[in-house]
Formats: structure tokens, C-alpha cells, sequence
């Protein structure tokens, strides 16, 4: 300190002080602060007058801690957050812009500011919101507020095969193709709300859904996607067929129509055709139902060669009818597959022939030894026992 501008005094202690250098009865005394401890302002009361009489011991000098505001910028809030500085100087703001701490921070001292809450569905970041004080007030201190986003799922069940197609809010679109829990791959932020549908499902499956709309406010883990075979259909084997029509599962699960059979509401009837190639097992399609083949139904079917003749299952064939062998022929001669009209020459016995080539009136007679029926069919015109001797 300093009185009247020249007589210096340091005081390291708090308490009384006494400058060295008296002062005249009716001199003036002015007394100041020359020099300041570091990090303090020191302030004087009582220090000018006049001496009168007596000792002036009424000078009082006040040193204080120098101490600046911490303060900064708050962008992106919706909402109210709480902000502390060295966890106990708490401040609520509830709109962006500028904000101050109340209590300062002495020079030299730690400031160190966070988020004590933050805003429903929303979370704070601090920047510059660390350090140790100097010699004036923390401006830069900045808190950005961005919106949660959550995600949207939940579970599906009851699917037997094939894939699940939902969206989310008409757009977000998510392929399911096994039951267990599932995620929209696309979060939705905090506050706004969520609607899941069912875009398309397998064929012969109804998936409805539950719990499919709301509020997002944190994860949406409880919509629920129940999948089940659709009206008609019933789950058989693990599949959801139509016992009404499924020829495999006819009026009930594991009711197998026979061959050439079709199911017609849940009976097995005679299956319907266009062509033979609709039916199997050999039969034939007459009158738009296939049928096994028969010597008479008129057309070329089964093992025949020719219709309803040859093959062996049928009458054998007339001349001109296609054949296989002689014997599917009536004259017992298939040259290049075609019946041959019996002759005197064909080294075959047919016709009326009673032996090969001979006898029975159109061809010559025949020799000892052949068939006969007549004595006129042998040469000897003897015919004993159907032999001609």
C-alpha cells in the first residue's frame, strides 16, 4: 500500500496495519493499493482525510478473490435440459441461445460444465466445457441438443414357409422369411410415430398384426405379426393347403385321391382330362374323364396296335390294321406293320384254309397229313379223323 503517494507498505498477513512515516497534526493522508496479491482485488475505505488530534486507525482495506461467469451457447434444444458447472451450480434452460452460470469461478480455479438432465427424447453434448479460469469471463462453452431415434420391432410367429414383406410408415419395407424377432432397419425419432403393415405374405398365409402403431418414445420391441393358414386352408405337414381341392389332402390332412382321381370338394372323384396326356398310368381320357383301356371304348389305346384290335389284350386285327407281329394280325401275316389279307401263298394257315395254304374250298386240296374238315379238302378225297390220308 501506499500513503500520500510515496510512504510503501507490504502487508503479507491480514490483520492491523501502521505505516512507517508519521503525519502532522492537520496534514492530509490518502491511502491506496499500489500493488494487488495475485488473483485478488484489494478495494479502500476510510483512506483520505486530514490527521486531527489523535492516531487515524479507521483505514480498512477488503482483498477479494478476482472470480468471472462461465458462460456459453445452446443450439438444437426441444425441451428443457439442466447444465452444472463443478457439479453443484445447476442451471434449467428451456430455450436456445446464451446462458450464464450464477456463481463465478475464482481465477486460477477448475470450471468444468455437463448435463446433469437431458431434455425428454433428446441427448446434450458438451464442447469446450473444461478448463481453468483466467483473468475473464468463459464465452465459448457450447451445448448441442440433438433428437433420439429408436427403432421399431418386435416378433413373428406361425410361419410355415415363404417370406414375410412389412413396412414401417408405408415406406420402410423389412423381408421376413423365419419366425423370431425382427428390426426394421431404419430408426424413427423420438416422438413421432410408427405404423407397421403387412405389404405381402405367402400364398395360403394370413398375417395380421398386432400392437402395430404408436408413439415412438423409446425401441418399439412389441409388435407382434401371428401368421396362420388363410380362410380355406389348413396346415398340413407343415403347409397350409386346401383339403378342398389338394388331391394329397382331400377333405382332410393325409387323404391321398387314387391315381387318375381328383379332389372336388374334399371327395376324391374321377379326375378330369382334355387329352390323354392328362391322365396316367396307361388310361385313357374318353368323355373328358381318364379310364383304363378297353377292347371296345373305340380308341387306339393300351398295348392295342391297331383300335380295339392287336397287342394281345384284344381281338386279333383285320387286313390293313397296323401290327407289330403276325399275331396281332387275323391272317396271322404283319408284313412292314400292316395286317395282310390271308392267301393261298402266305405259308400261313388262315382264312378257311384247314392246312397252310390249302384245303377249305378257296385254296387246293391238301396232301396226306394235313387238317381237314371235308374229304374234298385232301387230294386223296379221303379226310379221317380231320386228317387227310
Amino acid at each position: 500500500m501506499q500513503n500520500n503517494g510515496g510512504d510503501n507498505l507490504t502487508v503479507n498477513a491480514n490483520g492491523v496495519f501502521t505505516f512507517a512515516t508519521r503525519e502532522p497534526n492537520g496534514a492530509a493522508y490518502k491511502v491506496s493499493v499500489l500493488t494487488a496479491p495475485a488473483r485478488q482485488t484489494c478495494t479502500v475505505a476510510n483512506g483520505a482525510g486530514s490527521v486531527s488530534g489523535s492516531n487515524v486507525t479507521s483505514v480498512s482495506v477488503v482483498c477479494s478473490a478476482n472470480a468471472y461467469k462461465v458462460s456459453g451457447a445452446i443450439t438444437g434444444l426441444n425441451g428443457t435440459v439442466v447444465l452444472q458447472n463443478n457439479g453443484t451450480d445447476n442451471l434449467a434452460r428451456s430455450a436456445n441461445g446464451a446462458f450464464v452460470f450464477a456463481s463465478p469461478v475464482a481465477q486460477g480455479g477448475s470450471f468444468s460444465v455437463s448435463v446433469q438432465a437431458n431434455p425428454a427424447g433428446q441427448s446434450c453434448s458438451v464442447a469446450n466445457g473444461s478448463g481453468v479460469m483466467g483473468t475473464a469471463d468463459i464465452t465459448s462453452v457450447a451445448i448441442t441438443c440433438t433428437t433420439n431415434a429408436y427403432t421399431v420391432g418386435g416378433n413373428l410367429t406361425g410361419l410355415s414357409s415363404g417370406t414375410v414383406v412389412l413396412q414401417n410408415n408405408g415406406g420402410d419395407s423389412l423381408s421376413v422369411g423365419a419366425n423370431g424377432g425382427f428390426t426394421f432397419p431404419s430408426a424413427v425419432a423420438y416422438g413421432n410415430p410408427y405404423n407397421v403393415t403387412v405389404s405381402s405374405e405367402p400364398a395360403n398365409l394370413s398375417c395380421p398384426v398386432s400392437h402395430s402403431s404408436g408413439t415412438v418414445s423409446t425401441n418399439v420391441t412389441d409388435v407382434s405379426v401371428s401368421c396362420s393358414c388363410a380362410s380355406g386352408y389348413n396346415l398340413c405337414s407343415g403347409a397350409c393347403v386346401n383339403t378342398s381341392s389338394d388331391a394329397s389332402n382331400c377333405g382332410g390332412c393325409g387323404v391321398v385321391c387314387a391315381a387318375n382321381q381328383a379332389c372336388s370338394s374334399g371327395s376324391c372323384v374321377a379326375a378330369p382330362c382334355s387329352t390323354n396326356a392328362n391322365c396316367t398310368g396307361g388310361d385313357v381320357c374318353l368323355g373328358g374323364t381318364c379310364q383304363a383301356p378297353t377292347c371296345s371304348d373305340g380308341v387306339k389305346d393300351g398295348n392295342e396296335t391297331a383300335t380295339d384290335c392287336g397287342g394281345g389284350t384284344c381281338s386279333t386285327c383285320s387286313a390293313g390294321s397296323s401290327c407289330l407281329v403276325p399275331s396281332d394280325c387275323q391272317s396271322g401275316v404283319c408284313t412292314s406293320g400292316t395286317c395282310q389279307a390271308a392267301t393261298c401263298t402266305d405259308g400261313v394257315k388262315n382264312g378257311s384254309e384247314t392246312g397252310v395254304d390249302c384245303g377249305g374250298g378257296a385254296c387246293g386240296a391238301c396232301s396226306a397229313g394235313n387238317a381237314c374238315l371235308v374229304s374234298t379238302d385232301c387230294l386223296s378225297g379221303v379226310c379221317s379223323g380231320g386228317i387227310c390220308h
